[in-house]
């Protein structure tokens, strides 16, 4: 019984399978590689929270956001800029180390599955290849049409894997708005087994005056927005292709 199903399994449907998941995954991730990027929301966020005012006065509010977009540069690529540790604690630069091993490996995936999602979908689309003619029914040629039916299979399946994550992260931000604090704790035990320079003390930690309750759940709501509109596109491709 196990063997007549593998037969019935082709390359081209796993290939179709794997580029599904791969366009979720991207869904995931994209939106979590560009928050470094957005230096103007953190110091927009700086200045409706008032953050300088927990700062020593030393420190103009032009140093400060200085000091911010060092943090945001220390987790992008190439990776080799560094924390001034004579104004960040101990604590901030390990846990911020921790943080830039983290996006390290988000960016590894999304580029690995930025390179693998079109040769799935290349080879998916044999399966609804066309052949030139009898003899060419072992190598039948994609055309346009069926390159178009092709990529609204792999879209609509990546829809439906993404939509189970909405549904996740939808259920995960509800009981984040009903108990914030245990979940925020949670996820970093999670993500940060291995230590707590994650518990950073207010009043030793620069990192953290920088970084309110509120721009993290601002963040997590930009991201769950981030989703339904990926969502939604998802939806759009795939009946527009079907259509094609």
């Amino acid at each position: 019984m196990v063997n007549n199903n593998l037969k019935h399994i082709s390359i081209p449907s796993v290939a179709k399978f794997l580029g599904g998941i791969s366009l979720a995954i991207i869904a995931l991730l994209l939106p979590l590689c560009m928050f470094p990027f957005l230096s103007g929301y953190f110091v927009h966020a700086q200045a409706r929270y008032a953050t300088a005012e927990s700062f020593d006065r030393r420190y103009s509010e032009a140093a400060l956001h200085d000091q911010l977009r060092s943090v945001l540069t220390y987790l992008l690529p190439p990776w080799d800029t560094t924390l001034e540790e004579t104004f960040f604690s101990l604590e901030d630069v390990a846990h911020m180390h921790d943080v830039r091993d983290i996006y390290t490996g988000v960016y590894a995936a999304l580029l690995g599955v930025l390179i693998l999602a079109p040769i799935f979908i290349v080879v998916a689309g044999k399966q609804h290849a066309t052949p030139k003619s009898a003899q060419a029914d072992r190598n039948p040629v994609p055309t346009q049409a069926s390159f178009a039916n092709t990529l609204g299979r792999v879209v609509k399946l990546g829809a439906q894997l993404h939509l189970f994550t909405l549904v996740t992260i939808s259920l995960i931000g509800l009981a984040a708005v009903l108990a914030w604090d245990p979940l925020f704790t949670l996820f970093h035990r999670v993500f940060f087994p291995f230590n707590t320079f994650w518990a950073l003390d207010p009043q030793t930690s620069n990192l953290i005056k920088f970084l309110p309750q509120q721009v993290f759940q601002e963040l997590a709501l930009v991201y769950w927005i981030s989703q339904i509109l990926i969502q939604i596109l998802f939806r759009y491709l795939s009946v527009r292709t079907a259509r094609s």
